[in-house]
């Protein structure tokens, strides 16, 4: 065989394939869908598949276009979209209009992960669905404008608006409430069904909420609502009903402002508790009435301090279980009576110790200044325990404005001291008095602690003040009856009783 042939056979024994290039897919990146939400979205309910579940992704449109649902950090709306046009709308993720029928959907088994909070929940005006917590849920706004938020009793389902939220497109269009920098802001619709007590937890110094019912109406809850470690809020105009043993609960330097607002004051019912519920004002704690009526179920001071600015009224109404018949009742802090301002309790007032004076206010005719320290009780006060002062709250006495604590109802009064402040450079001078439409009666261990002061609000001391001097400190239209040796008097000072039996007006003397 010719050597040319032999060479061309070994060749194809041994011969190596030529390579040829490999054909390859297109390259698609494919990531986790949290790992496409590197920054939060807009979720919108949609309930596009009809099942109304919260875990379902199917039924979120998200301004991420992702398949989730809700996570950390992430904002919430639920609307009608029968007329839903917004910043993030439908836009990604499911594109159901409200599901099947369209509308306001049901949300069932909203919750927080373990993740943290969201962002802010947002019930929209036009929304009219209810959506269900199963779990405890967190988030850093809350905006309640319309609809029912349902916390099923045993569920764990604690509501808590921890404030901070970061501000956005979506928050600053969907809630006017940013305008006043609120965390949570209430305008209508329901917390909570009637039926089912949770809570909704307002927590953080920096935590501001709003409630403010639109058209002055009401909102409703079935919530103990707790303001918590310095949280503030407002009530305006409008009634809140809270139903089915719920408390207010006020704690350690959080504090509660009612402010119905210039024109708003002749809506009688701003605040409104069923029987069994009660405002609790803790120790270093706050509730003020700024402007209006304050109408509430029973008050408990326990350690805060209960306010009302000149010219308004809090209405407080039914009694405090295992009180007898009180409808206000404190243990400790301070109840602040502005002049022109009016506590109305439908039963009793009952101090067992803490504080309870009338300030001064200042105001004006159009001509010249005003001045009042004079406030009103309506119905009986039973004071055991606290001290009473009038036009006063510090102990100091220059420019003091000499008033009445005035009780339309019988003062039983058994402990504590009454404070009055009398005028020392004149005889029968101005004094602060203790006024009681009905009976006085005085015993136990109550005392009276006198200050006599010059023009310039200096105490006088004894001598030189003169004696034999005498000021009204006590007026009672039903007669004032003292027992057991009562009342205890600090310093060189006697009663003086009417001559009317019993009497009417009891005097100090000095002595």
């Amino acid at each position: 065989m010719p050597v040319s042939a032999l060479i061309r056979l070994a060749r194809r024994i041994f011969r190596v394939p030529v390579t040829q290039p490999i054909s390859k897919p297109a390259f698609k990146p494919t990531l986790e869908a949290l790992d496409l939400r590197a920054m939060p979205a807009l979720f919108t309910w949609t309930d596009a598949t009809g099942d109304n579940q919260f875990s379902d992704p199917y039924n979120w449109g998200d301004t991420a276009g992702v398949l989730s649902i809700p996570g950390p950090g992430d904002d919430i709306l639920f609307t009608n979209f029968a007329g839903a046009n917004g910043p993030g709308g439908q836009s990604g993720g499911a594109t159901g209009a409200g599901g099947p029928s369209g509308g306001s959907a049901d949300c069932y088994g909203m919750q927080s992960s373990s993740g943290g909070p969201f962002n802010s929940i947002t019930l929209t005006a036009g929304y009219t669905g209810t959506v269900t917590v199963t779990g405890p849920v967190q988030t850093d706004a809350l905006y309640l404008n319309n609809g029912t938020i349902d916390q099923p009793a045993g569920s764990g389902s604690d509501m808590t608006v921890l404030g901070g939220a970061t501000t956005n497109d979506y928050t600053w269009w969907l809630n006017p409430g940013w305008n006043g920098g609120s965390d949570f802001y209430w305008t209508g619709g329901t917390l909570n069904s009637t039926s089912n007590l949770a809570n909704i937890n307002i927590s953080g110094s920096s935590t501001i909420a709003t409630i403010a019912p639109a058209n002055a109406g009401t909102v409703t809850t079935g919530d103990t609502i707790n303001l918590n470690d310095g949280a503030v809020a407002t009530m305006l105009a409008g009634t809140l009903s809270q139903a089915n043993g719920g408390n207010l609960n006020i704690n350690a330097n959080s504090g509660f402002i009612v402010a119905p607002g210039p024109g708003k004051i002749s809506y009688s019912e701003d605040l409104e508790f069923y029987e069994g519920n009660y405002t609790n004002i803790a120790a270093n704690a706050w509730l003020t009435v700024e402007s209006g009526t304050f109408a509430t179920r029973p008050i408990m001071v326990s350690g805060g301090v209960f306010t009302l600015w000149g010219d308004t009224t809090a209405r407080v109404k039914g009694e405090i279980k295992g009180t007898a018949d009180a409808s206000y009742m404190q243990t400790a802090g301070a109840t602040y009576l502005t002049g022109g301002s009016t506590l109305w309790v439908h039963n009793t007032a009952l101090f067992t110790g803490g504080q309870l004076s009338t300030l001064t206010t200042t105001g004006t005719d159009g001509l010249t200044s005003t001045m009042s320290s004079t406030a009103t009780i309506k119905g009986n006060l039973t004071n055991t325990g606290a001290d009473v002062t009038i036009g006063d709250e510090d102990g100091t006495f220059e420019g003091h404005v000499y008033g009445m604590l005035l009780v339309f109802g019988n003062v039983n009064w058994t402990g504590g001291t009454y404070r009055p402040v009398l005028n020392g450079d004149f005889n029968n001078g101005h004094a602060d008095t203790w006024f009681a439409s009905g009976t006085f009666t005085i015993g136990g261990t109550a005392t009276i602690a006198p200050v006599a002061i010059d023009g310039e609000g200096n105490p006088i001391q004894f001598p030189p003040l003169e004696s034999g001097w005498k000021w009204l400190v006590i007026m009672s239209l039903g007669g004032i009856t003292a027992n057991n040796n009562s009342p205890a008097i600090t310093g060189p000072w006697v009663i003086v009783p009417s001559a009317s039996k019993p009497p009417l007006l009891w005097y100090l003397q000095s002595t």
